[in-house]
């Protein structure tokens, strides 16, 4: 997506990478009953997934990567209109990698199922990414549609679907 947005910047691609290898490797900490639950989560149990980004931050806290990956996980999951976690940062405050990144991760849980809801298609999660109050960067969306249109985004859907 970055390229979509016009970014053609080898470091933010390898941040990029990297970081969404990375950026669930907290959850190993949470347990196997939260992650396995069939139902939504209770406000305790929200607060308490919430903690792998904290979980994911510490385990890698002390790898120099060269590049803000650890920035990256950490702000991944803040939102634009401060609704996020874990510091409920909000517009710039949050890196561009983390926007892109949000974005990304969270078009792709919609697309799948999960225990509690059935997958949404295409339509319906990209206008879950454009609900006001924006909680998203509306530029890495457009970015993200236009992907979308591609041949290349268009196999990326599909593959999302199996």
């Amino acid at each position: 997506m970055a390229a979509w947005l016009g970014k053609d910047d080898p470091a933010l691609e390898s941040t990029l990478r990297t970081a969404a290898s990375l950026s669930q490797v907290g959850m190993i900490r949470l347990p196997h009953e939260l992650l396995t639950k069939a139902g939504p989560l209770t406000p305790e149990e929200r607060l308490l997934m919430e903690k792998h980004v904290d979980y994911a931050v510490e385990a890698l806290r002390g790898i120099d990567f060269g590049l803000p990956v650890l920035q990256t996980i950490e702000q991944m999951h803040e939102r634009m209109d401060g609704s996020g976690y874990p510091r409920k940062l909000q517009g710039e405050a949050i890196c561009l990698q983390a926007r892109i990144l949000a974005v990304a991760n969270t078009f792709c849980a919609l697309m799948r199922p999960r225990s509690y809801r059935r997958r949404h298609d295409e339509p319906a999660a990209l206008a879950i990414l454009r609900e006001r109050p924006f909680k998203y960067d509306q530029q890495v969306v457009d970015a993200l549609a236009a992907f979308l249109q591609s041949a290349q985004g268009k196999e990326f859907v599909r593959i999302l679907q199996q």
